[in-house]
């Protein structure tokens, strides 16, 4: 799940690349439209086409060459601030710790899970379940990120074989009302839901980026969304470490996503932003 081999990639990727909505339409389809209609949006077929394309994607190109020269480099001279440079975006109020952030050790974690169809591995949920898209509908739950957490939690059931379990709960908007205590309001649930199910070993919460910038990419040419993976560490260069937020298994999670990103930048460069 957390790596890619013999050119196959991972479900988190797939998923997000195939749910775009692509933003153009055929040249001549938009030359008959009137010049008032709106947009075209992406049906289901277009999307599994684009889904389709994406899973045969090969590419030759100097971007993809020069991504995997970069990995290699890494690989043969696991250096701090090269990896840091090639990799990562850090808050300037953050503090980091180099011993956490150790190139040969996060590289060495196995994050492999051994699949079990009989129990619950992965937990996918969404902290701000509320947020939508440019040309998501009105009061559809299925166009906000809840929707492209239904089709992750597809892909890893389906394709991948993987029990997955899809929390679908509203922690952000209660009653009609926007909740700005959404995390805390999450945490109690997401933690019963973990003690009710120990074998879980993956909790992913999946949110839509709200920055004003554009982050689309293109692979095989089709217009894709791109993904970030964001570490919480937990720290500040004022402060120090936060108690409440100790994380026991933070090496892990840095692990886990900064292999994810090196996977991404391999096979798929331009698809993952550098992980915050």
């Amino acid at each position: 799940f957390s790596a890619i081999k013999d050119k196959k990639v991972s479900a988190l990727e797939l998923t997000k690349a195939s749910l775009e909505r692509i933003n153009s339409i055929d040249k001549k389809e938009k030359n008959n439209e009137d010049n008032n209609v709106n947009k075209a949006k992406v049906n289901n077929i277009e999307i599994e086409n684009a889904f389709d394309k994406l899973m045969t994607y090969k590419s030759t190109n100097a971007e993809l060459n020069n991504n995997k020269k970069i990995v290699e480099t890494l690989q043969k001279k696991p250096d701090y601030r090269y990896m840091m440079n090639k990799f990562f975006i850090v808050d300037g109020k953050t503090s980091i710790d180099k011993k956490i952030f150790n190139p040969k050790s996060l590289l060495k974690v196995n994050n492999k899970i051994k699949k079990d169809k009989t129990k619950p591995q992965i937990l996918i949920y969404h902290t701000h379940g509320s947020e939508a898209y440019a040309n998501s509908r009105k009061g559809k739950k299925e166009d906000t990120v809840v929707g492209v957490g239904k089709y992750l939690h597809d892909i890893l059931v389906k394709n991948y074989g993987y029990n997955v379990i899809h929390n679908t709960a509203s922690y952000d908007v209660i009653a009609g009302k926007w909740n700005r205590n959404a995390y805390d309001t999450a945490l109690p649930n997401i933690k019963k839901i973990i003690k009710d199910n120990p074998t879980i070993e993956v909790v992913i919460d999946l949110h839509r980026d709200s920055g004003r910038e554009k982050v689309v990419s293109k692979i095989n040419n089709v217009k894709v969304a791109k993904v970030m993976f964001f570490n919480g560490l937990g720290r500040t260069k004022a402060k120090g470490e936060i108690s409440y937020l100790k994380n026991p298994y933070l090496q892990e999670n840095l692990a886990f996503s900064f292999q994810m990103k090196k996977a991404c930048d391999e096979y798929y460069p331009g698809f993952a932003r550098n992980n915050y």
